[in-house]
């Protein structure tokens, strides 16, 4: 599996964008470039890309119509040549996906004490929120430093198990989700706008 672009890895705000003479959107840089300035944007490319730590150097020749060049880390999307623009996606392959082996840890751990019966998606919603009433009543009338870390890596851990076993009812991809939902708030909440504010999304 790979996730989809991530807004880390590249300028989604225009003020970045413009420095490598491109725009963003969402969480994708873009360069745009005519005929005539081809070389020039190639070389600007490869300016963000030695900046932030990828080591490959893109060529003239890399770009063939409608071709695809995939890399470890990097998939470099093929050149759109009707609309003249570069399309750059950062990637990262997750195919051993971390919480499989957790699920089948905590069905194995189900399975014995034959409890899946009672994890119905309405039971799991419902623990969820109670075991999320636990973790907060850990801080009620009390100073977060003073709170004891034990309960709160237990509290936590019941919350997080119960949200697997809901989303594996769905069989939703955790993972997949995250992240999607990441880059979701990313283009709600575009850093220029939301850099160290606390406002909705339709309030800044």
């Amino acid at each position: 599996m790979k996730l989809p672009p991530l807004s880390k890895c590249f300028p989604n705000t225009e003020s970045l964008a413009e420095l490598y003479g491109g725009w963003s959107e969402g969480p994708i840089f873009k360069v745009s470039f005519t005929a005539e300035s081809f070389e020039l944007a190639i070389e600007k490319t490869n300016t963000y890309l030695a900046q932030h730590g990828f080591n490959y150097e893109l060529q003239l020749e890399d770009f063939e119509e409608e071709k695809s060049i995939d890399f470890a880390d990097l998939t470099f999307a093929r050149n759109i040549t009707a609309k003249n623009q570069i399309l750059l996606a950062y990637h990262q392959p997750l195919d051993n996906n971390p919480l499989d082996n957790i699920l089948a840890f905590l069905n194995s751990f189900r399975e014995e004490r034959d409890w899946k019966k009672f994890h119905t998606s309405k039971d799991l919603s419902l623990a969820i929120n109670s075991e999320a009433g636990e973790l907060a009543d850990l801080f009620l009338w009390d100073r977060a430093e003073r709170v004891n870390e034990e309960k709160v890596k237990d509290e936590l851990a019941d919350i997080i198990t119960y949200c697997i076993y809901l989303a594996d009812n769905y069989k939703i991809d955790l993972l997949d989700a995250i992240v999607s939902k990441t880059i979701s708030n990313s283009e709600k909440y575009p850093v220029a706008k939301s850099k160290g504010s606390a406002k909705k999304y339709n309030d800044i």
